[in-house]
């Protein structure tokens, strides 16, 4: 049954974890994690910011300069969500903590400005009516590039990302401008 082979699995995972500590996948009671530890950083990012009250900032890469400092803190559920990782996995809450306000109200900016260029492409300019397969990969790339800088750093720090979002931006643009 499903009950007894999970029981199994269970204590081979105990086993193994006595030979080796838990890792960010498996949690010291040998149950198995489906995270990869992104939540527990933004958990960790988001105190930080309540806690200080931070309308400025930490600084260039401020995520890594904030874990840094909670390694040495005796917290355990800290150091856990940081031994695998120094980097807050999230380009709003990056760019919150290295830029401080200022820098978070100019990211959001960047969204809906993405965002009002797709409304209009696609129901102001018939994009996919005209069919317009350059500006619909565009889009496409614009929507892929927003979500992928929630769940990891994206444009916010990766030039790549960064090349890849403005010369698709500026192709919508061009698009709706005529």
């Amino acid at each position: 049954s499903i009950f007894e082979m999970n029981f199994y699995k269970k204590i081979k995972i105990e086993k193994d974890l006595k030979n080796e500590k838990s890792n960010r996948y498996v949690k010291d009671d040998g149950f198995l994690i489906h995270s990869s530890g992104r939540s527990d950083l933004w958990k960790i990012g988001i105190n930080v910011i309540k806690k200080n009250e931070t309308i400025f900032s930490y600084g260039p890469q401020g995520d890594k300069q904030i874990f840094n400092k909670l390694k040495n803190d005796n917290s355990l559920e800290n150091s856990r969500a940081i031994k695998w990782s120094t980097n807050i996995s999230n380009g709003l809450l990056y760019t919150y903590l290295s830029g401080g306000i200022l820098s978070l109200v100019l990211i959001i900016s960047i969204y809906i400005l993405i965002i009002k260029e797709i409304i209009f492409a696609i129901f102001f300019n018939g994009v996919f009516k005209k069919k317009s397969k350059t500006e619909i990969v565009s889009i496409f790339c614009l929507i892929y590039l927003c979500f992928r800088s929630l769940y990891e750093n994206g444009f916010a720090v990766f030039s790549t990302d960064y090349i890849l979002l403005v010369i698709n931006f500026f192709n919508l643009y061009k698009f709706n401008l005529n």
